[in-house]
């Protein structure tokens, strides 16, 4: 048997039957990473051989756990379709120009289930019903319901870089009801989480089919069986906490629903998600029960309330639906869209020794006549997060024709953060992308890119502004304030490959890259 040995001037740990070649480089990898060499040692001369490796094992589990891989900081890109010549330009968060291209032709920046085209036209005056590439609701953290944008420049050799048109009648059964993912700082969710009626699915992000289905009932909760609720679910993975929204009736009384299941194996967003991990994450936290404390490895438990204001209880978009974090302090931020009326925000404390919480309703910016998922899922309230996945906007159009935009920005770490925003437009839409680690960009689409100033975008700063309570020109904004969406203007930057008359967006990429 060959015994090598790692050690200090006072202590060594023997590892027999090490090849040499590997125990070289253990050795070395040890003597240069002083703590865990510590804590080895320690535990060689104090406690037995098995204890050190499970010592070992306990700081494996610690780097697997928090040694994530982060995404690279957002991009995004410059969209335009000027007489059905469409083509993009792909920025980083530095606003360097990464790379460009064209959509293939013209139709494939088309709305093809109602044959609708992008033009120059602008949003009110296409008419009722009519979403474009421009409409406020067309855009989400998953990206443009038309448009879809490379995520990386051409391979050498290749016969140039193209967009691809997406259609919208297959991404409209499942986008419109997808809730949030909360994920550490600078990690991209890797799957997407749908609540629609009675069913809770994964899908890959942005996907159009699920990896899993479960059918709610009392196998997995409490479950009321009224079977309307839409889109109010959150899974935060930085607490392996799930909650979900499920409305009791028509008259706005909820029950919010919440599980945690800090098992192995139980992550709902693992990259190689495996079918079956929503089913046992469900049914071990209801197994486990109610909490006697919040630090128990899994638990289920209910509470019931009602919200009811500025006529909730009379459009389907307010009853069934609203985009709800679940905060790291385990209070539930709710941003709901009450259509022709106020898009709102709320926060709830559960209490899990009872079935009753408390409910703290907060600001909201009024809408004018506007339209909610009763009048189809082409409607309502979208969202966007952050990079550093601290952050969510949950916006909704200021008028009917998805034009103007309402807003309101919650923090997932602690959701009694918040602040709200407004674009009274009645003719075009508004949009939104991730920027830098803690920012949005924000684009009115009547920004006309006539002569040489090029495109105006404006940046949102909120890590900044929750921080130190200033917006960029030194205006105070205390938490809950509405904020002006246009203070810093980027202008002379942005190529959108015609200067006249052209009125361009920004759309999200739907992978982050370097390159």
């Amino acid at each position: 048997m060959a015994i090598t040995t790692i050690s200090t001037n006072s202590t060594s740990i023997a590892l027999p039957d090490l090849d040499a070649s590997i125990f070289a480089n253990l050795n070395v990898a040890l003597n240069t990473s002083p703590k865990m060499l510590q804590i080895l040692l320690a535990s060689s001369a104090a406690l037995s051989l098995n204890t050190s490796i499970a010592n070992v094992k306990l700081i494996d589990d610690n780097i697997k756990t928090n040694a994530i891989t982060k995404t690279p900081l957002p991009t995004w890109a410059v969209y335009t379709n000027r007489a059905n010549e469409p083509a993009f330009t792909v920025y980083n968060s530095n606003m360097q120009p990464m790379y460009g291209g064209y959509l293939r032709d013209d139709t494939e920046g088309q709305d093809w289930g109602r044959d609708w085209r992008y033009t120059n036209t602008s949003q009110g005056t296409r008419g009722t019903g009519h979403s474009s590439v421009k409409g406020t609701c067309y855009q989400q953290d998953e990206g443009n319901w038309l448009v879809r944008m490379p995520g990386h420049e051409a391979a050498s050799g290749s016969d140039g870089q193209f967009a691809h048109g997406q259609m919208p009648e297959y991404i409209r059964g499942h986008w419109p009801f997808f809730g949030t993912m909360i994920e550490k700082s600078g990690y991209r969710p890797d799957n997407s989480i749908y609540y629609r009626n009675n069913e809770v699915r994964i899908y890959p992000r942005a996907g159009v089919a699920p990896l899993e289905t479960v059918s709610m009932s009392s196998t997995y909760a409490t479950w009321t069986n009224f079977n309307t609720g839409y889109t109010a679910i959150s899974y935060n993975a930085r607490t392996n906490t799930l909650a979900l929204l499920e409305p009791r009736d028509n008259s706005n009384n909820y029950r919010l629903h919440v599980w945690k299941n800090a098992n192995a194996d139980r992550n709902l967003d693992a990259y190689n998600y495996k079918v079956g991990t929503l089913h046992r994450f469900m049914l071990e936290a209801k197994t486990a029960g109610t909490p006697t404390a919040l630090t128990q490895t899994a638990y289920y438990y209910y509470n019931d309330f009602q919200w009811q204001a500025n006529s909730s209880q009379n459009y389907d978009e307010s009853r069934r639906k609203a985009y709800i974090v679940m905060g790291d302090n385990n209070i539930v931020g709710i941003a709901r869209f009450v259509p022709s009326n106020i898009t709102h925000y709320a926060t709830f404390a559960p209490n899990f020794a009872s079935t009753s919480g408390t409910l703290t309703t907060l600001n909201g910016v009024g809408n004018t006549t506007s339209y909610g998922i009763e009048q189809d899922t082409w409607y309502g309230m979208r969202y966007m997060q952050t990079w550093d996945n601290n952050w969510v906007a949950a916006y909704a159009p200021y008028y009917y024709y998805q034009s103007g935009f309402n807003v309101i920005f919650f923090n997932t770490q602690d959701p009694t953060k918040y602040y709200t925003g407004q674009w009274a437009s009645t003719d075009w839409g508004a949009k939104l992308v991730p920027f830098k680690k803690d920012k949005f960009l924000f684009h009115a689409e009547s920004s006309n890119s006539d002569g040489n100033v090029g495109m105006r975008l404006y940046v949102v700063d909120l890590g900044g502004l929750a921080k130190y309570g200033v917006e960029s020109t030194g205006t105070t904004r205390a938490n809950g304030a509405g904020i002006d969406l246009f203070k810093s203007t980027f202008t002379y930057s942005f190529d959108t490959r015609y200067q006249s008359t052209n009125y361009p967006t920004i759309v999200p990429v739907g992978e982050w890259s370097h390159y």
